[in-house]
């Protein structure tokens, strides 16, 4: 229907062959800007800049997302530089394809005081979370930032090099609505934080508590961000233990009191008591927050477990309208999981009755 639907109309009454059907679709994308918006380069061949040029030229005056996946060539690096006011939306994975290369952490230096002005969304990615060595400065990740004022969305994962930041004092970001420091598997360090003031931050990832807590309250007071979603992993990661003491996930969320929603991945069971001890006890902790999402490894007494969800899930029945767990890790078997879960759906099943929802899964 698709290639009867584009042909011309004195082929609409039979089907297209075999050989005018590929030129008709060619012919179509041609002269279609919006099949061009969207670019994925990996490790690419010499001489593949002039392709790309004739890439974004086909786009014409759409917003262009590109990514650049790997070793990348500096020919094509320029070409992104020249036409950085058509991106949209950037995405540099460093060192996916080619594991045995030693990465100079400056290399994305030329891209990074590039200003694109028109980028709403950033991507800054590393599969090498292992090897310090090979993730990017903070100073690369600020520059980036300096040279996107209009940027609302901006990931970071796997980046976590600490080295001499030469700012002296935080720079503000005005449009930066959403932050992604990591991902649940791939550390990123929050001492970018200490470096920049957010005042229209709404969503905050951070995958490791790297910073102190009075770093993080100096970061919430002077940015004054009406931040309504967190997500945190509440344990430092090893490599920091030493560094700072660990900020714990209840003495974060009275800095933010106004949430909405947050996530969050505990290192232990033991560390959830005094987390649903606050949220059952104290009605002034997180008092708008409307959803909860927890990941931990569920333990082996499932029937304490289950009476201290009920317990806390009970205490804001009157606000909670979703509450997520997540089990960590995993089962096993999926017989074993399975189990696990009916005994807890049925502890909280009455309040699925008062119109929360309740999810119980596997992370």
């Amino acid at each position: 229907m698709i290639f009867k639907k584009c042909l011309a109309l004195e082929f609409s009454d039979s089907p297209p062959s075999a050989f005018t059907a590929p030129m008709l679709l060619t012919q179509i994308a041609l002269v279609t800007p919006s099949l061009w918006t969207n670019i994925h380069i990996t490790s690419p061949s010499q001489g593949f800049q002039s392709l790309l040029k004739v890439w974004l030229d086909r786009a014409q005056r759409l917003p262009a997302k590109i990514s650049l996946d790997g070793r990348r060539e500096s020919a094509v690096e320029d070409v992104v530089r020249e036409r950085a006011g058509q991106f949209a939306d950037l995405e540099v994975w460093e060192d996916t394809q080619d594991q045995g290369r030693e990465i100079d952490p400056w290399d994305l230096g030329n891209i990074a005081r590039t200003p694109f002005l028109t980028l709403d969304k950033l991507t800054l990615g590393s599969n090498r979370a292992t090897n310090r060595q090979t993730r990017l400065g903070i100073n690369t990740c600020l520059e980036f930032l300096h040279n996107t004022p209009r940027l609302g969305q901006c990931t970071l994962i796997g980046w976590a090099n600490i080295n001499q930041v030469w700012l002296s004092e935080p720079r503000m970001h005005t449009c930066l609505r959403q932050l992604d420091l990591g991902h649940w598997s791939r550390i990123c360090t929050a001492q970018v934080l200490e470096q920049l003031t957010l005042p229209a931050l709404e969503f905050l990832h951070l995958s490791t508590l790297d910073i102190k807590l009075d770093e993080f309250e100096a970061f919430f007071t002077r940015s004054a961000a009406p931040l309504r979603t967190l997500q945190l992993i509440a344990h430092p990661s090893s490599f920091w233990m030493e560094y700072c003491p660990r900020t714990d996930a209840v003495s974060l969320c009275r800095l933010v009191p106004r949430l909405h929603h947050i996530d969050i991945l505990f290192d232990a069971y033991d560390m959830t008591i005094p987390f649903f001890n606050a949220l059952r006890t104290e009605p002034e902790f997180l008092p708008s927050i409307v959803s909860i999402a927890v990941r931990v490894r569920w333990p082996e007494d499932l029937s304490v477990f289950c009476e201290q969800l009920r317990d806390v899930l009970s205490a804001r029945r009157r606000t909670f309208q979703s509450f997520k767990l997540f089990q960590v890790d995993g089962y096993d078997s999926r017989e074993e999981f399975e189990s696990d879960q009916a005994q807890i759906a049925a502890a909280l099943g009455g309040l699925v009755e008062d119109g929360m929802h309740l999810e119980i899964d596997e992370m």
